[in-house]
This record gives C-alpha cells, structure tokens and sequence, in this order.
C-alpha cells in the first residue's frame, strides 16, 4: 500500500524563475514562507546572460546532432486550469504565445503576469524556455522533445536525467507517468497508451533501441539494471523493498550516497535490480510508487511528500571495450506554499526538507548552466561546483557534471491563484 499521510495542512510553494528576461527593475515580489528562501534562484539566469532563443525545432536539432550548448535544456509546460482555480475566478497569469503580431516574440517564450496586490501594480516578466508546451500539448509531444534526444546520449554511453520541476498537483507525475500509471489493468490492457508520460516511453524506447542493436550485430549484447528510491526527510529510502513502517525506522534504514575512486556516486546497500525488458521495469516501478510517502492537501489530493528518482543503469558490450552510462528519471516532490496551506508539525518540516533540497538543486543547475556558457561548452576546464548542500544534488552529481546531458522539465499552473509559485 502507498505510504499516505491524511492531514490535510498541506502546502507547496514553488520556486524559481528560469532563463528570466524581466521586463521590470524590479524583482518579482518575494516569497513569506517559513519554509522557503525568499532567494531561491531555481534554474533562473537574467536575459543578458543567455544566448538569443532558438526556434524550438531548432533546439531539438542541436540536441539530436550534439550541438547541445551546455548539456542542460529547460523546458516549461503549462496544464489547464482545475477546479479549485476555476472557482476562485482570478483569470489566467500565463501567457504562451504572442497577443498581437506587434508584440516581441521568439519560440521559447512565456510571459507571467503577476497581479497587483494593494499599492503593488500589475507586473509582468518575461521568460524564455527550450521550448514551452502549452495546455493542449500532448504526452508525444513532451516526449519528443523532452526524452526521446536523450536516449541517443545513453546509448553514446553518457548520464542523462530528466528531471520535473513544480509546485505540487502542477502536473509533474502526469508528466513523467501519465495517469493511472499504478492500475495494474494499465498494464495489462494497455489502457491510456496515448497518455503514457515520459518515463515509460523512454523505457521503450531505450529497450527497442537496445534490441535493433543487438539484433544487427552478433559481437553486441547488453545488460539493464535499475534502482528506484526516494529522498524524504533528507533520508535515502529504497522503494523495491518493504517501506519502513514510521518516520524512526525509515531513518535507520536510510542509505548513504558515496563517491568511489573513479568519481562515481553510488547508493550503498540499495537494491539493483537486472530487468529484460521494458514492462518488467514498469512494474517494479509501479510496485515501488505505491511505497512512496504521499499525504492530502488542499491543493493536491494525493501530494508526493518525497523525490522519487529512478535509476536506469545500462551496460554495452561493443567489440573491444563496454560502455556504461546511466540515466535518472526524476519525479521532484512539489514544492511548497505553507502560508497557503497552514501546515504544522510533520507537515512543515517535509515543507522545509523538501524546499532546502529543490533550492540546494536550483543552484547547482544554474551554476552547472553558467559554468558551462563560460568555458563555451560542455567538458574542458570547469570551476568548482557544491554538490553536498542536499542528498538530491549529491545523487544526481552523476547526470550533472561533465558531459551528462540533463532536461529540467517545469510544470506549471496558468493561474493567477498560482502566480507567485509559479
């Protein structure tokens, strides 16, 4: 059963700007949470610092033939408007395509409009994406641009991640998931295949090309094992085996994130499961979802209360040497508003762990991303990066650094309700 917590003081605040081109002196107004840095800069750079936005078909060419400026590609989607933002009839805050064809507009680009408060006048700031996907986009349409360049990397033998990014019920599990995705008739009767998210159609797409590989070359073979676990409370938990039954005893068994000789970041004692195919890793990760902490809230009946991270690690055998690569699939947990929500006691410090750890994730991302433009692309002579700041940054220091290729996915409420986190 999945791990719920009932109590329904929740909240979730979201963090950052990304890629910010403000149209404004001024900053956008701060966060008063307890339990977020007024500062988090999340993947955020001011326009000067960033090269001119390519067309978005452009940005998917880059990627596919290795013109990839710094490995790190930042994407925005934008899902419809539910029930609780209909009814507080604030409009929409989020504008994703140009108003009139006098307005200054490049693929890319999103405006957010954050309503006057009192004295405040109504500003607006302008961000520029990779790419943007609005309301109607579809799973294919996230998966082509999002996961599907990054299985040619993996096979390339380099760490790739994808990782999605959001205030929580943004719609980041029906990103990486899509709906239903812990139904075992789902499975089975393959129901809501179009809407299958980005985790399992890299799956797909990773064993197919594995296959056609090794059904064109006798000398090739290949070899899969995957690792599936959860950072809650700044505690690494494995999710292939039993969960712990309370906050105490996850925390004896917590795991520790090391780093070898040869540089790796390795989890000790975490399950590594072999998997043959595609399905059977589904299903150990549907098996391990349902262990995963989640708790109700106002703003999300079924709130993830941890970072779920899947491991997928892949071996080659190739004529004369093997290549090893790795790829995380990265489910944040939501990031949180207290002020919204009131949320005491247990409530508020998963709040607090979970905004210190996004907030430690932005700022190596956005020095990861600034590093990289100043030594004019990814490899050569790079500047110290801290990774140690959270147990997030220091797992995922392997699809970050050096030559890894990673895609920070932003899910995002159009709301005005939402416009602060968002």
């Amino acid at each position: 059963m999945r791990r719920r917590l009932s109590d329904s003081d929740m909240g979730e605040e979201g963090g950052a700007s990304m890629l910010r081109r403000s149209r404004s002196n001024s900053p956008p107004p701060a966060s008063t949470s307890s339990a977020h840095s007024s500062s988090l800069p999340a993947f955020a750079t001011p326009s000067r610092a960033v090269a001119p936005p390519a067309a978005s078909t452009g940005a998917r060419q880059d990627q596919e033939e290795g013109r990839d400026e710094n490995g790190i590609r930042v994407f925005c989607r934008i899902r419809p408007p539910n029930a609780l933002e209909l009814e507080m009839h604030d409009g929409m805050a989020v504008q994703w395509e140009a108003e009139d064809e006098f307005q200054d507009w490049a693929p890319g680009d999103v405006v957010l409009h954050m309503p006057g408060e009192g004295q405040r006048p109504k500003r607006s700031y302008h961000y520029n994406f990779s790419d943007v996907f609005p309301p109607h986009s579809t799973q294919d349409d996230v998966y082509d641009a999002v996961g599907r360049p990054l299985i040619k990397d993996v096979l390339r033998g380099l760490n790739c991640s994808v990782i999605a990014y959001g205030q929580t019920g943004s719609g980041k599990t029906f990103t990486m998931q899509g709906p239903g995705f812990d139904d075992p008739r789902t499975l089975d009767s393959g129901l809501n295949q179009s809407l299958r998210g980005v985790i399992p159609r890299t799956l797909e797409d990773l064993f197919q090309q594995l296959d056609e590989r090794r059904s064109q070359s006798e000398s090739y073979n290949y070899s899969v094992t995957m690792s599936f676990v959860e950072i809650y409370m700044e505690c690494v938990v494995d999710l292939l085996v039993e969960p712990p039954a309370n906050e105490r005893e996850a925390r004896s068994r917590k795991h520790h994130v090391q780093k070898g000789r040869d540089g790796s970041i390795t989890i000790r004692d975490v399950r590594e499961e072999p998997v043959q195919d595609a399905a059977e890793m589904q299903r150990l990760i549907v098996s391990g979802g349902r262990n995963r902490v989640t708790a109700s809230h106002r703003m999300n009946h079924e709130s993830s209360r941890s970072h779920a991270i899947v491991i997928v690690s892949v071996a080659q055998a190739l004529p004369g040497e093997t290549l090893l690569s790795q790829l995380y699939l990265v489910d944040l947990a939501g990031s949180e508003a207290v002020q919204k929500t009131n949320a005491t006691g247990v409530r508020l410090r998963e709040a607090q762990k979970i905004n210190q750890s996004l907030l430690a994730l932005g700022k190596t991302i956005f020095a990861l991303a600034h590093d990289s433009k100043r030594r004019g692309g990814p490899g050569g002579a790079a500047s110290h990066i801290t990774y140690r700041d959270s147990k997030l940054t220091r797992l995922l220091e392997n699809s970050l650094g050096g030559n890894a290729r990673t895609a920070v996915l932003i899910a995002c409420s159009p709301a005005a309700y939402n416009a602060k986190e968002t």
